[in-house]
């Protein structure tokens, strides 16, 4: 019984890694520590990705928190490009330090799940003690 299930997971691992993924977006980094600020502070910031898939990606949108504006890339990235998003954070309504997130939506379909592809990527601060 053990053979069989050893010989099963070998099967499926070599299935599986033989094959192109044809959507993945991979991020240099997914988490960012835009460091100590003070309350009226505005930091840039980029997240750089690359196609490491087989399809185009198509960033539909990219959504943040209020304190947040984002731009990405317009169109099609082709496997092997990278694309961005670029952060500006206005500290100026926050009252203390945290997590903020960043969706990426993306036009293409997640073929495991057959649902909307997507990633979530995360900043932080934290505001300096006086």
């Amino acid at each position: 019984m053990k053979y069989c299930i050893v010989l099963t997971l070998v099967f499926v691992t070599s299935f599986l890694t033989g094959q192109d993924i044809a959507v993945q977006a991979t991020f240099e980094v997914d988490y960012i520590d835009l460091g100590v600020i003070e309350r009226g502070d505005v930091r840039d910031t980029v997240f750089t990705f690359t196609n490491t898939g087989t399809q185009d990606l198509v960033i539909e949108i990219a959504s943040g928190c209020e304190c947040t504006e984002l731009d990405w890339t317009r169109g099609a990235i082709k496997p092997g490009e990278q694309g961005k998003i670029d952060v500006h954070f206005d500290s100026s309504k926050k009252e203390y330090s945290e997590v903020i997130e960043v969706d990426v939506n993306f036009e293409n379909t997640n073929p495991i799940t057959e649902g909307p592809y997507f990633r979530i990527l995360e900043y932080t601060y934290t505001f300096k003690e006086d």
